[in-house]
């Protein structure tokens, strides 16, 4: 059977997410009107802002300083004839009031950029917050494995900060700086060529300082993120097992690995800083010198006649606007170098390749029996994700072949039945569980796995999980109440009653209700609110709730004691008799009532029939029985902590 790749929907987005130039423009969806709203308001802003000193130097040079020589602006005059048609005033009065209009006119046109800007840089960031999660809930088990919780979470927060920090500032400041560039070139020419060179010759002088500066910069801003992503996966770690950190007094040693990082982290951004601050200096020094001297040769030019007061003015004035952008197109250069190493982080998320499903896949009847067939699988050796999105095997330092986790497995499961599993540490037995649900993909050289006649790579992701309950072996609960942590597997809100009666077969109800809010309890994160065995129990409980067709119960009694494991297994039989359950333990106890038993070595089953069939052989299985009789006969735990 042939393993469908993911739809064409899927296929395509992951194809167009492998450049940062591609993931931005998929950010875009949805803003790009009210982007271009804010670049078209800016400009305006810019226009008007720069109109002001023309109509300063003209009325410099025309009406306070009654010239006749020279030609005067051509925007100033238009500017001022239109306004003699509704004002009937001294001209001086008129220039004036223009001036005061077009410097309202800058205000109006900045604050509705600014308002626009901001609608559009959130809608930005919602997009990729989105994205982010959507796409992190289709990447397969083996991705998450590749990566620190604490580092994820990092990239998720910080860097989608540096991102709508980007989207809100940095790129509409880029672009304010080109159109302001240009505007006063336009400017500066059609008055003096000679001084407009003097302006001219600085910016390219400053750009290319910026871009050579910006590209050392984001090396530390790659460390840097590297660092701080270190840091909290640290912080993250030792926050969630605080009670091992306590149980085994390692406060001081995690309190002092943690300073050791913070130090290094704090050091990281101390050489950056003297980095960025001396690069901002140098970039203001070129802007003053650049001032000066437009200020001295302008001086000169007006003493020999060459160019009025007022043109010196505008000059000076256009100058002085195109000096605070080239500053901060310096800032800003160097601000995007973070904004690329954080959506260079971010497309390592994007570029993850979902898990593979079907378009149109079979939905069978769950009911059937369940069949490995010469089934061979190893895990796949560590793989890094670049920023480029191309995935890159990491070298064992050992040159040594992936050992086979499972080797030829052959195993039927009659529809209906239970079967027990049971083997050492490594046997396997897990990874049934995790090729049966497809959180590993079973390669398709390597057997292949069927429900109901039906390879489960044909079975669409949603309807093979959605028809499998599954107990794994670490138990995950939610920060919620209990009753909410139980009815999480059901599609609609179930009534409490129901909650209740799936707890009381996995016998937990009368553990909470003995809590003081009973099911309202909130369950702290990861369930620390509970003993071990509770959270368990209240884990079975919700899968129970689940109702579904096949169950797994991967080691899920190991933290309840006998009598309990007893109660529940019972229970369990009494409300699954039509499902297919596969239990997994160590205990034979949990075992010994299943239909059949199947016992794991090495990848492969060794023993299989019922308990009594089993205990007949003499293998391995028996061994394993007399040993647990032998203990629980001499009193359990305690009389094996006398007895040593």
């Amino acid at each position: 059977m042939k393993n469908k790749d993911t739809t064409k929907t899927e296929k395509q987005e992951f194809n167009t997410l492998k450049s940062k130039g591609a993931l931005l423009l998929r950010l875009y969806r949805g803003a790009k009107l009210l982007f271009g709203a804010s670049v078209i308001l800016n400009a305006l802003q810019i226009a008007a802002t720069f109109l002001a000193p023309l109509l300063v130097g003209y009325t410099a040079d025309f009406v306070i300083g009654n010239s006749v020589d020279g030609a005067p602006s051509g925007i100033a005059v238009t500017v001022i004839d239109a306004a003699r048609r509704f004002i009937s005033a001294p001209e001086l009065l008129i220039c004036s009031i223009a001036i005061g209009v077009f410097a309202l006119l800058a205000f109006l046109f900045g604050f509705a950029y600014r308002a626009v800007l901001a609608v559009a840089s959130e809608r930005f960031v919602k997009n990729l917050r989105d994205g982010l999660y959507e796409h992190s809930m289709r990447l397969p088990v083996s991705w998450h494995n590749r990566y620190l919780t604490g580092d994820l979470i990092q990239r998720c927060t910080t860097d989608v900060n540096t991102m709508r920090e980007f989207a809100r500032t940095q790129l509409i400041i880029l672009i304010r700086v080109i159109i302001t560039i240009v505007i006063a070139i336009v400017i500066v020419f059609g008055i003096n060529t000679r001084l407009a060179l003097v302006v001219s010759c600085s910016i390219p002088i400053v750009a290319v300082y910026s871009y050579v500066i910006g590209k050392v910069i984001s090396k530390y801003f790659q460390a840097n993120e590297e660092v701080e992503g270190e840091l909290t996966t640290d912080i993250q770690e030792n926050l969630t097992a605080n009670r091992v950190v306590r149980a085994f007094g390692r406060e001081e040693y995690e309190t002092e690995k943690f300073g050791k990082l913070n130090e290094k982290y704090t050091q990281q951004w101390i050489k950056s800083s003297y980095i960025m601050g001396l690069f901002w200096s140098v970039a203001d020094l070129m802007s003053y010198v650049t001032l000066l001297a437009v200020l001295s040769v302008g001086s000169v030019f007006v003493a020999r006649g060459e160019m009025s007061f007022g043109e010196l003015l505008v000059f000076l004035s256009c100058t002085q606007q195109v000096s605070w952008p080239v500053r901060q197109l310096g800032r800003t250069l160097s601000d995007m170098t973070k904004a690329s190493v954080a959506l260079g982080r971010l497309n390592e998320i994007y570029s993850g390749k979902p898990e593979t499903t079907t378009e149109n896949g079979k939905t069978p009847d769950m009911t059937g029996d369940i069949v490995f067939h010469n089934v061979r699988f190893s895990y796949p050796a560590p793989v890094k994700v670049t920023a480029e999105g191309e995935e890159v095997t990491e070298q064992p330092q050992v040159n040594t072949e992936p050992v086979d986790v499972l080797c030829g497995l052959d195993l039927t499961i009659a529809g209906g039945s239970t079967l027990g599993v049971l083997g050492a540490t490594g046997s396997g037995k897990s990874t049934l569980t995790y090729l049966l649900t497809r959180m590993w993909e079973l390669p398709e050289d390597c057997g292949e796995i069927s429900v109901s006649g039906v390879d489960t790579r044909e079975i669409p992701l949603h309807y093979l999980r959605e028809n499998i309950g599954l107990v794994l072996q670490e138990t995950f609960l939610y920060s919620k109440t209990v009753a909410e942590n139980i009815a999480i597997t059901s599609s609609c809100a179930p009534d409490l009653d129901i909650v209740r009666e799936k707890a009381a077969i996995a016998s937990v109800d009368g553990d909470i209700l003995g809590f003081e809010k009973g099911y309202d309890t909130i369950i702290g994160e990861r369930g620390v609110t509970l003993s071990g065995g509770q959270k368990q129990r209240v884990a079975i409980a919700r899968t129970l709730l689940k109702n579904a067709p096949i169950m797994v119960f991967d080691d899920s009694m190991s933290a309840v004691d006998t009598d309990t494991d007893r109660n529940i297994r019972q229970g369990i039989r009494a409300a699954t008799k039509k499902a297919t359950v596969i239990i997994i333990s160590h205990r034979i106890s949990t075992l010994m009532a299943a239909d059949k038993i199947a016992v794991m070595e090495d990848g492969r089953i060794t023993e299989f029939g019922t308990h009594s069939e089993l205990l007949a052989l003499g293998g391995h299985y028996r061994r394993v029985y007399d040993i647990q009789s032998a203990y629980d006969e001499e009193g359990g735990e305690s009389a094996f902590l006398e007895d040593k």
